[in-house]
């Protein structure tokens, strides 16, 4: 009362069979008619990916997503994020940000990211077939903090004011900055050793002057 068909089936692709007996005498053969039609989906298991890394870029607001193709049969690879604030139990509250084809190990989230928040990564593999798709287990999460690159102030110039103090002048090039701070070298410092210089004050954002005191 049962059989298994393996012969040439396309996984995620629907397979629909009937079935009727069959009396074979020795002049002639005679068939029932088809019993009702039952329609199937194979699918075949798919490796879940690996080793998923997320790491900010320096250069953009963005996040690169890398991970290890552990599977043969995908054809698509789908990052989920999940945002600051949210639940990662609650698989609704992931959100597909990366779709790439088989065999790919990374991709770049760009979109809607806020400079010093922290966002979470997964990844699985996941095999569309003609009538459903089909998906691995998830890789490990992964988390990151993106940041805004900053552009630094240009053509500062320093006036003396009464001896015992300098007015600063620069040019705001950055569009993000939340302040500047400033620092200074006394004498007999060695201007490449970082350590050495002193903050010794900060403005607001926009801001394209500073009054050093001595």
């Amino acid at each position: 009362t049962s059989c298994l068909d393996q012969a040439g089936l396309q996984p995620g692709a629907r397979y629909c069979y009937k079935v009727r007996a069959e009396f074979e005498g020795p002049n002639e053969t005679f068939y029932s008619n088809y019993s009702n039609v039952e329609c199937a989906i194979p699918r075949v298991p798919i490796d879940s990916p690996s080793d998923c890394v997320a790491t900010r870029r320096e250069d953009i607001l963005g996040v690169t997503i890398v991970w290890q193709d552990n599977s043969d049969n995908e054809t698509q690879f789908r990052v989920a994020r999940l945002d600051p604030g949210e639940d990662s139990n609650n698989e609704n509250a992931w959100d597909n940000r990366c779709v790439v084809g088989p065999n790919q190990t990374s991709c770049l989230d760009v979109a809607g990211l806020l400079p010093g928040e922290r966002y979470f990564y997964k990844v699985r593999a996941t095999l569309v077939g003609p009538d459903e798709t089909f998906y691995s287990g998830y890789s490990n999460i992964d988390d990151a903090i993106p940041r805004a690159p900053l552009v630094a102030p240009t053509n500062l110039t320093a006036s003396s004011v009464l001896g015992c103090l300098a007015n600063l002048h620069w040019s705001d090039n950055s569009v993000n900055e939340d302040e500047f701070r400033i620092a200074r070298l006394d004498p007999g410092e060695d201007p490449n050793n970082d350590n050495q210089w002193d903050n010794v004050g900060q403005t607001a954002a926009n801001a394209t002057t500073f009054r050093a005191q001595g």
